[in-house]
């Protein structure tokens, strides 16, 4: 945008121009000058209008910036989510607006954090018929598993099972043995002394588990931390098309505060890869899986911490 004086110098010289085109017609002086003057004045008025125009333009979407402001505030405000003192909504808009990672890979690594949480919001906020209320997303989320222990304040019902959890050494290594296993232990021992009832039965696939000196470490780790263990040994292991027993046609899953089921989809059956993640919050589906855990707790013998042998019976 030229500044006022560039405009005059402009306008000016547009006028003189018109001066010496109308002098080559032979006009009088007096026209001559009146034709300048109108030329540069209409070339003066004309950017003016031009500057109007595009203030006009900027100060409209002004308002359409504003007016979405005003909306997305409440929105927020009026967001049952928002009620939270925890809730932390607006820190995520604020640090969005004012984010610049300096790198492009940094700034792809933010949107795919960004899309992460929007398909998780998605999820759980779609709740219409018995199979969906669940929200999913491929391979093992750490930060689900985490965050739920953390906030969890009534109960932690789980099941671990030989082909899950146990690894490819039944117990040798596996999930206990990974960091993520053992943060979730931590977060377990925490959710304990606020109050929290943590039980765990492990579903074993070979009775010879029980006297495997890891897995002993893996329980006695667990009543360290205040977790109720008890055991299953289950002799089938489990078949899309062959079922033997009601302990084997389940994967594993954790029940917390009775309000959501954490799940993962296995890649194949002896395959020990993670091939999805599932939060299941369909109040019949919780149902089901609140029983089944009674079942299965009910029909598992106790581990206590040094006696392995407890749960030969089992």
């Amino acid at each position: 945008m030229r500044s006022l004086l560039q405009r005059i110098a402009f306008a000016l010289a547009s006028g003189a121009a018109g001066y010496v085109l109308t002098k080559w017609v032979h006009g009088s002086t007096v026209t001559n000058l009146t034709l300048a003057v109108f030329i540069g004045g209409a070339v003066l008025i004309v950017e003016f209008l031009h500057e109007v125009e595009s203030g006009v333009r900027d100060t409209a979407r002004t308002i359409v910036e504003v007016n979405r402001s005003t909306q997305l505030r409440e929105q927020i405000e009026n967001s049952p989510l928002d009620s939270s003192e925890n809730w932390p909504v607006r820190d995520l808009i604020d640090n969005a607006v004012i984010c610049a990672p300096p790198t492009p890979i940094l700034r792809q690594l933010v949107g795919a954090e960004i899309r992460n949480l929007i398909q998780l919001m998605q999820g759980l906020t779609a709740v219409d018929g018995r199979n969906s209320a669940v929200a999913s997303c491929d391979g093992e989320d750490r930060n689900w598993l985490l965050a739920l222990t953390e906030a969890s304040q009534s109960s932690i019902l789980a099941t671990s099972t030989t082909w899950t959890d146990g690894g490819e050494g039944k117990f040798e290594d596996g999930f206990w043995k990974s960091e993520l296993g053992r943060a979730y232990l931590q977060g377990q021992r925490a959710a304990v002394r606020r109050g929290v009832l943590v039980q765990r039965v492990f579903i074993l696939t070979d009775p010879a588990i029980l006297a495997n000196e890891d897995f002993i470490r893996t329980c006695e780790k667990q009543h360290a931390a205040g977790i109720e263990v008890r055991t299953k040994v289950v002799l089938s292991t489990p078949s899309f098309h062959q079922v033997e027993d009601w302990a084997a046609t389940f994967k594993d899953f954790i029940l917390f505060d009775h309000d959501v089921s954490y799940e993962i989809d296995m890649d194949g059956i002896q395959a020990m890869t993670i091939a999805r993640t599932n939060l299941r919050f369909n109040p019949a589906i919780l149902q089901e899986r609140r029983d089944l855990f009674e079942v299965i707790w009910n029909g598992s013998t106790p581990l206590e911490p040094g006696d392995p042998n407890s749960a030969a019976a089992s």
